[in-house]
Order: C-alpha cells, then structure tokens, then sequence
C-alpha cells in the first residue's frame, strides 16, 4: 500500500469503490485481489533472530514497515531478453544524476524500474555521491532478489527516510538477513517463495520506529519490545492491520499508548477481543492518537459505548469504523458522544444501523465535516429527521452510496442539502428516481454543492434528464459522475445531459463504465463544441473505433483531459486522436489498456511536439521496441514529462524514463527563470542581474527561454500552471510577447552599455534563434550597434535586418548624404563581415529608386524613404 493510502485508512477516509468493497477494501487494489495470510505453522521455517541480536534496540534504525504476502505479482521487465539493457541503463544513470543535481530533488520515484539488486546498488551509490540531498525514495516494483541486504547497507549511508518498496519481489532469506541489518526481531513470518513489501520506510538519520508488521503474529514478547521502541523512539505511526495477537500481546500495546508519541494507529482487520478494544476506547483520551482505524474488528454497540464516553476528552480528528457491527443503538451513543468533540471525519460504512432516530438531533452540535454512512440499510429515513438537519451542519463531504435510498427518503435528504455546507454528496448506488431528481433540480441552486456522484440509480427518462441539466445552470457544481450508470445507456440521455447543462459550471463528467458505445459516442461527438466540460472520462466502456469522429470534433471543444483507457482503441484510432491533437486544448491523454501497437504509437511521434500534451498514457498496450524507440526520440527536448508505456511488449522503457528525465531538467530551470523574472505585479519584468559577469549567460537564458516560448505551445500553458506566480495564459501571452521584448531591449542597453561588440552578440543570437519581436525591439536601439562614431555607420549586420525588417536605415531628410558616407565607408573597410551585402543592398537600392525617377517630387521623396525603410 502507498504511503498516502495508508494514511487516507488512518484518517478513515476511503473512495467511493472501497465503500462498495469487502473488509478488503482497507487494502490497496492489488491488495484486494490477493489474501493476506496470518501465522504458519511451527515446522515451517523460523525467522527468529539470536539471542545476541535480541538485545540491540530496534528502534535503531527502522522508520516504518508493512509486510504483506500477496498472490499477485507485478509484472517486471525482462532484463534477459533486452540485449541493450545495460547501455540503455547507463544512460538513464546519467540524466538521474544530472536531474537531481540540477533539480535538488529531494523525492525520486523508480517505482516499476524493474531493476534487479546491481542496478540499485548503483542508483544508491549515485545517491551517496550526489550534491543533492534525495530523502524520500520510491523503488515499488523492483526486484531485491540475493542481494537485499547489500542494497540497504548501501542505504544507511545515505539521507533517505522515506522508501517505498512497494510490490518489489524479496525472497524470505534476503528478508531476513534484511531485518538483521536494521536489527529487528521477528519470531515468524508467513514462508513463502516470495514476499511482496507493500511500504517500507526507513530513517537511517532520526531513530524514529513507527510501525511493525502486516500479517504476522504478534507475541507478548515482540509487543513489549514493539510498544519499548516505539516509546524510545518518539515514534507517532504504527500501522499493525490484519495483524493477529496473542491474549496478552494486545493488552501490552494498549497499556503502553499512553506513554507514547503515537499520533496515528491502525489496527485493521486484527480480529481484536472485545476486552482490548474496551481498553482501547477506555483510555484513548489519556493518548496523543489523532487517527484511529479499527475498522474491520467486529465492533459492537457495547464496545463502543467507552469510545463514546471519552470522545469529548480525546484528541481523535480521524476515525474509522466501518466494516463493524454498530446498530442503530450503538449510532445513537456515537452521535450523542460525538457533541463537542474534535472528530472532524467519521466513517462508519458497512455497519448494520438502519436509521436511528437522535442523528440529526445531535449532529449540529459536532464539529464533523466528513461523514461516510455508506453501505448501510438506511430505507426508513428517521435518521434524516428534522428535515433541515444538515443546515447547522459543519458537514462539507457526505456519503451514502449503496444505503437503499428510495425516492421517499431521498427527498428528505435532498431537501436537508438546501442552505447546508456540503460540497461533496455521493448518492451512488441506490433506488433515486424521479422525484429524487426533482428535489435535487429545485435545491441545487441554493446548494454549495461542486461534486455530485449519481451513479446507478433509477432510470431517468429524456424529460427528466434534460430538467435535471437544466437545473444545473443555477448551480456550482462542476464535477458530476455518471459511471457505470445504466440510466445514460440510451442513445439520447448522455447528448440530452450534455447539451442542456451548457452554460452550467460544469467542467468534469466521469461516464466510466457506462456502456458508452460507437453510436453514444458519434452523437456526443457532434455536440461537444456547446459543452463547456475540459475534464471527460470515459474509461471502460465500448468505444472502439466510434473514437475516430470523436477525434475529429475535439479540436471543437474545450476539454483538456481525456480519459479513453480500456476501450479496444486500436491503431486507427490512435492515428485520429494523433493528428487532431495539434488543433486541441488538450494537454492529458490517458490509452492505456488498448490495441494499440507500434503502428499507432508512430502517429503519434509525428505529431507530439506541435501539440498542447503534458502527460500521454499509452501503458499496457502492444507497444514493441521500435514503437518506444521511436517515442522516446520525439519528446527529447520537449516538456512532456510524463509518458507511461509500462506493460507493453517492448522492452525499451529505459530510453523513455532517461529522456523524461532530461525533459524534468528542462522543465525545472525554465519555471525557475520565470518564476526569476516574471513581473511580481503589474507589467514591469524583475530583469536584474546581480553580477556583471553572469550577465552574458543571463541574457543566453532568457534567449533560449523566449525561444522555447515560440517553439513549444505547450509551454505557456506550463507556466500557468507551475509558476509560483498565479497568471492565465492569455496574460502570460501578453506579458512575454507584447512586453516583454521592449523591457528586454532597454536592460540591454543599460547593462551592456557602449559595449558593441556585446549589443552585436546579442543580436545576432536572437536573429539566429528566430526571435523577430526581440531583434525588431532591439534595432530601435541603433546608437549601441555605431562602430563610427564620426559619421554615425551601423555595423553591417544592423542595416541587413533593418531591411529586413523593413525599419529605416536613415532618414534622407536629416541625413540626405548618409547613403553616400555609408557605401563610402563600408568600401574602404569591406573586409567586414556582411559589409559586401550591404554595398549591394544600397545599389539595389538606388536602382529601384531611379526605375521611378518619372513620379511627381513629393511622391519621389516618399517614395524613396519608403525604400530605404
């Protein structure tokens, strides 16, 4: 599990497809699909450590582990079959270390490297001589087999405290001479071929033991040593879910909390006896702990009647109970226990309460902004009585998916939105209809309401779904989800919506899973050029090849993210979605899970860099190495940084992540010079260069930044998104190419001052670059570009882009004998560059003049000072 979904289960706050999931649903994804298994038996192997090693203090080093064994096992590339791997890996080695020196990186993500142990061993070896100071390490999905314990030795001697080795494959063996290393004791661990690490952070700088172990059984003797580290340690995270105890072991923990710096505790899925639990409850207000997880644990209203009557006193925000045994007499203490406490999130789904009765009668006096009842029978309604409970609510985020909601109880909840603080309501997975909607249509514009999931509820007919997207208009919404809705399977429901909600505040539609098939998607097509929506996912329906009129309308609309994974997009597809790309606004594009092969991956080689695109998902598709060759060419010098072409069945990856790398480079020094001289406020550009020395390589930078500006249309739009200052791109365009360029040409001139040489420099760089606003603002400067002062020549190169750029090269009526000087002049020194070009430039000149020497003289003298401009 990642470190931010542990946190989220410790916080008690889950997604809307974990309420809908089993007891399981604590885990990650991956974790779902496999079984955590507990002790083995005693003829299996051992893994305790020796008496001797017993006495080292295990707080030492260890930061915080979670072991899981998994049936599932990530796929790895295979190293063996990539005859190019180790130059394609030294490659990648290079731009790593140029990325986190030039960038002071302080977090890197190798996660699915798939590299073995020398090939970390030498990233960590990078990581040790590097200026840069790397503290948190992501190295999820790699393989530790026969080398784990040289690899963390490695690590100690580095400053990384966090690392993630997610899903990595680690044999027991090395596992244990793994916990040797970090000096912890384990009495038994599941034996199997492999163990799949699902978080391991280590701190080798701050003895800091947060947590133990995943699946294991836990002892007496392991618990007391377990809570003696933690307290040693000031350790505030221990995270012990789906871990088993002996009789005694959970009461040790519980008595030792007090004594703790524990902040966050996890005991999911532990199975625990109601006498711990009871303790726990007991004496959580003598504790520091914020977050508490004891979901899964067969909680029941008796239990939980200590928690109720210490709620008040603790310092709990976060708490989660679902997947228990609450009812609705347990609900009405939690409620009552609830008033004037801290807990701002409460999740209680997966519960067995049906409606009790004092909810709503204690919920404005608690100070809960999060609540998720999800998953439970709610079909009575009493809970939402008085109508109006929500209004004095501080509730900003409400769950009730799968809670059997009819139109008779939706209405009294709908009606309770009115004038209430909720943002986010998640109705998913109920009885809605009619009514309901029609309540919703007629509250939504006195709502604060901005997130709305209404997945598969009743059917709606054309009537209704249009009133219901006109009501939208009065409304704040701007995300709404539809997916795996059955209700817009109907050729006609998803155009209605979308047609009939324009000129709402909707930005982002979610119709994942919705059977969106060919003949939806064509009409839909032709109607997104009057939606407003930037934000569309459409991940797993049936697209297919409906994809390609799709692509043709797109450079119509206004949407920036499009998710169009697993769809059975093949090449034909890709090619349309390619080359529309360059008339789009649109800067993600998620294919993941599709047909596509290399014939589709080099549609889009030929159009990326004339595109808006940021981030392309082309991950678990047909991709061979030539296709990844051929990508990994296109984005060099380009501003994508995020291409995901894992699971493919090339095994070029390598050269991708080595030139995304590059690109990150790239990225951080052109933010960082605009973030350098973009104007803190009004339009006066911060253009001071503190020492004259660096001001050459100053002014090269800004050269090269302005040139990328022109070049990349992308971009801008990374400016308005990355620069510290907050600007659209309309006035990051107004600024860069209409003001800029004059601000630039007078830093020059008082920087440079009479150095000519250096004014010429300049000049030609911006010449050679392309940069036609930069050289027109710079020629109005002409006394810098003088080489004789007598008669005030211009080097050569001046009066070939004055006439290029159709500026004067003199003015006859101040100057009427400047012609004559300058070919003077340059005959007598013609050995300077362009000098020659010049003489020809004026001859020519004077031969077009006299072809209209026949025109009346006031047209004559206009004439000609219209050819010398």
């Amino acid at each position: 599990m990642s470190s931010s979904e542990n946190e989220s289960s410790l916080s008690g706050t889950t997604s809307n497809s974990a309420n809908r999931s089993s007891l399981s649903g604590t885990m990650s994804s991956s974790e779902n699909e496999s079984s955590l298994s507990g002790t083995t038996s005693s003829s299996e192997e051992e893994s305790s450590l020796s008496e001797t090693e017993d006495q080292i203090p295990i707080e030492q080093y260890l930061h915080s582990i979670i072991i899981a064994r998994c049936k599932y096992r990530p796929p790895h590339v295979a190293h063996t079959s990539n005859p190019l791997f180790e130059e394609d890996f030294a490659s990648l080695l290079q731009s790593l270390k140029n990325y986190i020196e030039e960038t002071q990186a302080s977090a890197l993500n190798l996660e699915q490297g798939g590299f073995g142990v020398e090939e970390l061993k030498s990233i960590i070896n990078l990581l040790i001589n590097s200026k840069a100071r790397v503290t948190e390490l992501d190295l999820g999905f790699n393989n530790f087999t026969g080398g784990m314990y040289e690899v963390f030795d490695l690590l100690t001697k580095t400053e990384v405290k966090k690392l993630n080795l997610g899903n990595s494959e680690l044999p027991i063996k090395d596992f244990l001479d793994m916990m040797k290393l970090f000096f912890v004791n384990i009495s038994r661990l599941p034996i199997d071929e492999f163990l799949y690490l699902t978080e391991l952070s280590v701190d080798t700088k701050i003895t800091d033991f947060k947590s133990k172990l995943i699946s294991a059984k836990l002892t007496a003797n392991q618990v007391e040593r377990l809570t003696a580290g933690v307290i040693a340690s000031a350790g505030t995270k221990i995270d012990l879910r789906a871990c088993t105890f002996e009789p005694t072991s959970g009461a040790l923990l519980v008595e030792a909390l007090p004594y703790t710096f524990v902040t966050c505790l996890c005991l999911a899925a532990c199975s625990l006896s109601p006498d711990i639990l009871r303790s726990l409850f007991s004496s959580i207000h003598q504790t520091l702990i914020t977050n508490l997880d004891v979901c899964g644990n067969s909680v029941n209203d008796c239990v939980l009647e200590d928690l109720c009557c210490n709620l008040r006193a603790s310092k709990l925000l976060n708490l989660n109970l679902k997947f228990n045994c609450i009812t609705d007499k347990g609900m009405n203490a939690l409620a009552e226990g609830l008033v004037n406490s801290s807990v701002m999130v409460l999740d209680v789904a997966n519960n067995s309460f049906f409606g009790f009765n004092d909810f709503g009668k204690y919920l404005k006096d608690t100070n809960i902004q999060d609540l998720d009842l999800s998953c439970n029978d709610i079909f009575h309604g009493q809970m939402f009585s008085p109508p109006d409970f929500l209004k004095e609510t501080s509730i900003e985020k409400l769950c009730l998916d799968a809670c059997k909601l009819n139109d008779f109880i939706g209405q009294k909840l709908i009606q309770s939105i009115r004038y209430s603080s909720v943002k986010y309501l998640s109705l998913a997975h109920n009885d809605l209809g009619a009514v309901s909607f029609s309540t919703l249509s007629s509250v939504l514009g006195d709502s604060k309401l901005t997130e709305l999931f209404l997945d598969e509820n009743c059917t709606l007919s054309d009537s209704e779904v249009i009133s219901f997207a006109e009501s939208l208009k009065s409304s704040k919404v701007s995300h709404i989800s539809f997916g795996g809705d059955q209700r817009l399977q109907l050729p006609s429901a998803v155009p209605l919506f979308l047609s009939h909600s324009n000129g709402s505040s909707i930005t982002s539609i979610d119709l994942g899973g919705s059977v969106i098939t060919e003949e939806i998607l064509s009409i839909v097509a032709d109607i997104l050029h009057q939606t407003s929506v930037k934000k569309l996912q459409l991940p797993i329906n049936e697209i297919g090849r409906g994809v390609i009129k799709l692509a043709h309308n797109l450079q119509f609309s206004s949407i920036t993210h499009l998710d169009l994974s697993n769809n059975r997009i093949d090449d034909l597809g890709a090619e349309a979605l390619a080359i529309c790309l360059k008339d789009t606004k649109i800067i993600d594009l998620n294919l993941s899970l599709n047909l596509i092969t290399n014939q589709g991956a080099r549609a889009f080689v030929e159009t990326l860099q004339n595109s808006n695109l940021l981030v392309l998902g082309l991950a678990y598709n047909k991709i061979e190495d030539d296709g990844l060759i051929a990508l990994a060419e296109c984005i060099q010098n380009t501003f994508i940084t995020d291409l995901s072409v894992r699971g493919n069945a090339g095994n070029r990856i390598l050269l991708i992540e080595k030139v995304l790398f590059d690109n990150r480079v790239a990225l951080h020094h052109f933010v960082t010079l605009f973030n350098q001289i973009a104007p803190k406020a009004g339009e006066i550009f911060n253009l001071d260069c503190p020492e004259d020395s660096a001001v050459s390589t100053f002014v090269e930078n800004l050269l090269i930044f302005y040139k990328t500006l022109l070049d990349q249309p992308r971009s801008v739009i990374i400016l308005s998104e990355k620069a510290t200052i907050s600007l659209s791109v309309t006035e990051i365009r107004h600024l860069m190419f209409e003001v800029f360029p004059l601000q630039f040409s007078v830093f020059l001139a008082n920087r440079l001052g009479d150095n000519t040489l250096e004014h010429l420099r300049v000049l030609r760089k911006a010449e050679e670059l392309g940069l036609d606003n930069i050289v027109e603002s710079l020629l109005w400067n002409r006394p810098v570009y003088i080489i004789n002062e007598e008669h005030g020549i211009l080097h050569p190169f001046v009066y070939k882009l004055l006439n290029k750029y159709k500026q004067p090269l003199y003015n006859l009526a101040i100057e009427p004998e400047a012609r004559t000087k300058i070919l003077t002049y340059f005959s007598y020194h013609n050995d300077l560059s362009d000098a020659q070009d010049v003489i020809k430039l004026l001859h020519d000149k004077e031969i077009k003049s006299s072809q209209n020497s026949c025109q009346p003289e006031a047209y004559k003298f206009s004439f000609a000072f219209e050819n010398e401009c």
